[in-house]
């Protein structure tokens, strides 16, 4: 099947002004630019407006859930946004369409989850991930293992718990 390139971009590439240089159709959802506040970032994204080659769509919500399910099963669910879940979505759902999105993003989670997935992504400022990882909660002091992401502090002994990666996979 033929399929169209496309960029899927996160509010980092707004900011850097990177869009501007990109060529091909750009994509991104509501709350990304929701996270566009300052007057010459809303000038960039007028500017690739006016280009027409720019689409703001919602992502649809059986992609969210299949986004929000993996990063819970990969420990990265609390670290993800709101707008880091849309995009990820939406570059799902140009799949489902025929089109080969490119997530524009310096965010490694965001990068982690769509590696996973096999989605391509392209970091501006950043290297880049090389590797997928995994996370667990857990309490440094007890050696507790949250079953939710969301915990701060461990349920057994007080102490706050940290993210640690648990397995690693060269892809």
């Amino acid at each position: 099947m033929f399929k169209h390139k496309v960029f899927v971009i996160d509010a980092a590439a707004i900011f850097t002004k990177y869009v501007l240089q990109l060529t091909f159709p750009l994509y991104t959802t509501p709350q990304i630019v929701n996270e566009v506040r300052d007057k010459k970032d809303q000038e960039v994204l007028e500017t690739i407006r006016i280009t027409g080659r720019f689409t703001i769509r919602k992502p649809s919500e059986k992609n969210i859930r299949k986004i929000i399910g993996l990063s819970k099963d990969m420990g990265e669910f609390s670290s993800l946004s709101e707008a880091d879940i849309s995009i990820l979505a939406l570059a799902l759902d140009l799949i489902d369409e025929g089109k080969k999105p490119v997530i524009i993003t310096d965010d490694y989670t965001v990068q982690n989850v769509a590696k996973s997935l096999g989605l391509s992504f392209q970091p501006i400022r950043t290297r880049g991930i090389t590797e997928i990882r995994k996370y667990i909660i857990l309490c440094p002091a007890c050696g507790y293992i949250a079953q939710d992401e969301t915990m701060k502090y461990c349920p057994k002994c007080g102490h706050k718990l940290t993210k640690k990666p648990i397995k690693t996979s060269q892809a």
